[in-house]
């Protein structure tokens, strides 16, 4: 009965411990990203300075409104 009791009991703290993930990025992250991915795809395409000079001004921006991250 013991046994049967904290197999019970060990079960739900797991199952507790696997809701309390968080299941989505925020929105802020989704935007950070797909900025960011939009920004990388250009740069490897980039053919003048101008293109160049819009990107670093864009990262800039990035860098300067996301603190958290150091990718840009």
């Amino acid at each position: 009965m013991k046994k049967t009791i904290s197999i019970l009991v060990s079960s739900l703290l797991m199952m507790g411990c696997i809701s309390a993930q968080p299941s989505a990025a925020p929105v802020a992250e989704k935007t950070f990203i797909s900025t960011m991915e939009t920004n990388l795809k250009i740069l490897d395409t980039v053919s003048t300075g101008a293109t160049l000079t819009m990107l670093a001004n864009s990262f800039e921006r990035i860098g300067n409104a996301e603190k958290k991250y150091w990718e840009p």
